[in-house]
């Protein structure tokens, strides 16, 4: 069985207003983990796995944020990427305050793109089994997530697998580490699981950091 393994990359870099997609540039980056296994077990990241529902250290200061899809692949469709990303989005809405709103020029509280190899942060290196990285919350001047564009075909078959690697990583935008029990979003490995909506540990974590949705008709039935 395969195993799909997810992290979060954790930048601590001032990005320039230019390029959503930075140019290398000198930064301070933390140390990463060598990433461990065979290079045919696919990961969504390399940050080690730390304990159930632990904490990045930060969080953002507003419940209302704001996301821009600042390119797509040519390996899958816009839609399929629109509405991916969409789900997943309101996986984290639905339980919590928080409300995101897509726009679609300038600088959006998270960026989101598909990027290849060197792009300027963490690269995705030749061969490797990364999926996607994310950054820390409420960076300067925004957070991002990267989808690594030549691991596309690992989910372009699978719509909720990419919902799930999309959730994961807003998890690590939104402040929430790997954790370690194996029903959770926020879990370090996929492997044969099929994830539909938040479970119970992805819930208390998210919500000790910005609070429950006094709607009580979102909570996810799954």
């Amino acid at each position: 069985m395969i195993c799909y393994k997810f992290c979060i990359f954790i930048s601590l870099v001032v990005v320039g207003y230019s390029n959503p997609i930075p140019p290398s540039t000198d930064k301070e980056e933390v140390t990463m983990a060598e990433v461990t296994g065979p290079l045919n077990e696919e990961k969504f990241c390399d940050f080690p796995d730390v304990a159930e529902y632990r904490f990045l250290g930060r969080k953002w200061n507003k419940l209302d944020l704001t996301y821009r899809i600042v390119n797509y692949t040519s390996k899958w469709s816009n839609a399929n990427v629109d509405s991916g990303i969409a789900k997943a989005v309101q996986w984290w809405s639905d339980v919590t305050p928080l409300k995101f709103t897509r726009i679609f020029s300038g600088n959006a509280d998270i960026m989101i793109g598909f990027v290849y190899r060197d792009h300027g942060d963490k690269p995705f290196l030749v061969n490797t089994s990364i999926l996607a990285h994310g950054s820390l919350p409420d960076l300067y001047p925004y957070s991002y997530i990267h989808f690594n564009d030549e691991k596309v075909s690992s989910y372009s078959e699978d719509w909720l697998k990419f919902v799930t690697v999309t959730a994961h990583e807003f998890g690590h935008v939104l402040g929430l580490h790997d954790s370690w029990n194996n029903n959770a979003v926020m879990f370090g490995t996929l492997g044969g699981r099929r994830i539909d909506c938040l479970k119970s540990d992805d819930i208390k974590g998210i919500q000790t950091l910005y609070g429950a949705n006094p709607d009580e008709t979102l909570l996810p039935q799954c």
